[in-house]
C-alpha cells in the first residue's frame, strides 16, 4: 500500500455503503487509501481484523449515523489506541452519547455538504495538536508508538557516518597539521564534536539527518513538532542511553510504546514519517 490508510468506522448496511462512497471519494482526494474497518485483513477473527485496521490507520473517520453499537465500540478501540478520530453523523444532536468537547460534525451528502466535509477533514488532518480523549485524561499513556528498532539503529549508524564526515574528518586532518604537542588535544575533541553534531541537528531540525534518510520523524506525544526544550534534552539523555551500553536504546524494542529511555524522559516518539499525519504527507508530496 503506497498511500496512507484511512479507516472508516461505519455500518455495513445499504445507507452506510452509500455514505461510505462519499467518504471514500473525499479521503482519496486528500491522498488516503480509504477502506472500511476490517476490510484489509482476512485472519478469520473479526475482532483481530478490527483492531489491526484501526491500529494501522493514519486517519480514523467514525460515522455515528443511526447509533450503530459496532461503530461506537470501534471508536472506543480507536481512542484506546491513542488515535484521533474525525467523528460525524447526519444528525449530530441525535447521537445517543454526550461526547462533551469531542465535536460531532454534520454529515451532509449534498454537493455543498461534501465540499464542507472536504474542507473540515483537510483542516483536521493538517492540525496534529490534539490527543485522543483517553490521552487527555491519562497523561498521554495511551499514545501508541511503533516498533522501529532496526530502522532507528540504521538511522543512528548513518548519523555517525555523517558526523564523521562533517566533524571528525576535519579534526583528524587538523591533527596532522598541528604541532605534535597539540595532537592529543585534537584527538580529545573528536567525541565532543560528535556530541555537538547530535545536539545541533536535534535542536535545529528536531529529527536528525540519519533519521530522515531512513524515513523517521521525532514528534511529541500528540504528533506535533517537539518543543525547543525537548529537542535540546533528547541528545543529552540520548547520551545516557548510549553510555548504558545501549540498553537505553534497546528498551524501545520491549517498551509498551516502543520508546527508548530518552524518548520516555522527554515525552517524545519516533515514528515513520508517513505515520505522523496528513500534514507531513501533504508537505512532502
Amino acid at each position: 500500500m503506497s498511500r496512507p490508510l484511512c479507516t472508516v468506522l461505519i455500518p455495513f448496511d445499504a445507507p452506510g455503503q452509500a455514505r461510505f462512497a462519499v467518504l471514500k471519494q473525499v479521503g482519496e482526494e486528500l491522498g488516503f487509501e480509504t477502506m472500511r474497518v476490517a476490510q484489509y485483513y482476512s485472519s478469520g477473527v473479526i475482532l483481530e481484523e478490527i483492531v489491526r485496521s484501526i491500529r494501522d490507520a493514519h486517519l480514523i473517520i467514525a460515522d455515528l449515523t443511526g447509533g450503530n453499537p459496532n461503530v461506537y465500540y470501534e471508536l472506543g478501540i480507536a481512542h484506546a489506541l491513542g488515535k484521533r478520530a474525525f467523528v460525524l453523523a447526519e444528525e449530530p444532536q441525535a447521537c445517543s452519547l454526550d461526547f462533551g468537547t469531542l465535536p460531532v460534525r454534520k454529515f451532509d451528502t449534498t454537493p455543498t455538504g461534501r465540499e464542507r466535509l472536504l474542507h473540515e477533514l483537510r483542516t483536521f488532518v493538517a492540525t496534529p495538536g490534539t490527543l485522543s480523549p483517553i490521552d487527555l485524561f491519562t497523561g498521554g499513556m495511551a499514545v501508541m508508538g511503533q516498533r522501529l528498532t532496526g530502522r532507528r539503529i540504521a538511522g543512528f549508524a548513518l548519523d555517525l557516518l555523517i558526523a564523521a564526515v562533517v566533524a571528525v574528518v576535519p579534526l583528524v586532518l587538523a591533527g596532522e597539521l598541528v604541532p605534535q604537542p597539540a595532537t592529543p588535544y585534537v584527538e580529545r575533541a573528536i567525541a565532543p564534536a560528535l556530541f555537538l553534531y547530535f545536539v545541533l541537528t536535534g535542536v535545529l531540525q528536531g529529527t536528525s539527518p540519519g533519521q530522515r534518510i531512513v524515513g523517521l520523524r521525532v514528534t511529541r506525544l500528540d504528533r506535533s513538532r517537539p518543543l525547543l526544550s525537548q529537542r535540546l534534552l533528547r541528545p543529552i539523555f540520548g547520551l545516557l542511553s548510549l553510555l548504558s551500553l545501549g540498553f537505553g536504546f534497546l528498551w524501545a524494542a520491549r517498551a509498551p510504546r516502543h520508546q527508548a529511555v530518552h524518548d520516555i524522559i522527554t515525552r517524545t516518539l519516533v515514528l515513520r514519517r508517513d505515520a505522523v499525519g496528513a500534514q507531513e504527507i501533504q508537505t512532502s508530496s
